[in-house]
């Protein structure tokens, strides 16, 4: 459906609408564990939103982005989209639910790059901003965020505390 949407996008020549589709088409790679084609399809859909100067477009596909390379361990380029992300999404999503828990996922992932990077302490910086963005939440991103902080404290062997963070996941 996400492929055919693209198909009928491009037919249709308008790219806001192609943007927006490979968007996601890319979204919709990364759910399904497909890292290469999310970030083939984010990286089409952020050159439109760039070239569009949609903002608001550009830091959504910026945020899949860095949630896709940081699944890959492109944590460079990953950094780099996450931080971009989340200055446009504080800028624009003042107040807004929606920015919390979607800010608190690419919050995490950066938690995660830290992690895996041996930077505890940044790590961690970022897995307490998240939750302070979900204020005791128990959104769906909740229960990711938790699985990523249980991969941490993992890396730590802080095995009791992986445990209990697991436990939260379900």
């Amino acid at each position: 459906i996400f492929e055919r949407g693209v198909q009928l996008a491009r037919r249709s020549s308008d790219e806001d609408l192609i943007a927006r589709a490979e968007y996601w088409l890319g979204y919709y790679c990364y759910a399904r564990g497909d890292l290469r084609r999310s970030i083939e399809h984010s990286d089409i859909a952020l050159g439109l939103a760039r070239r569009l100067e949609n903002l608001r477009l550009e830091a959504q596909v910026r945020a899949t982005l860095g949630q896709a390379l940081t699944s890959a361990s492109q944590y460079d380029r990953a950094l780099e989209n996450l931080d971009a992300a989340i200055e446009v999404k504080q800028r624009f999503g003042r107040g807004s639910v929606h920015m919390a828990v979607g800010s608190a996922y690419t919050l995490a992932c950066k938690g995660v790059v830290f992690g895996d990077r041996g930077d505890f302490k940044l790590a961690h910086e970022c897995f307490a901003q998240a939750k302070a963005l979900l204020r005791g939440s128990d959104h769906q991103v909740s229960s990711s965020m938790h699985a990523w902080l249980g991969l941490v404290y993992l890396w730590q062997g802080r095995w009791e505390e992986a445990l209990r963070t697991a436990e939260t996941a379900v």
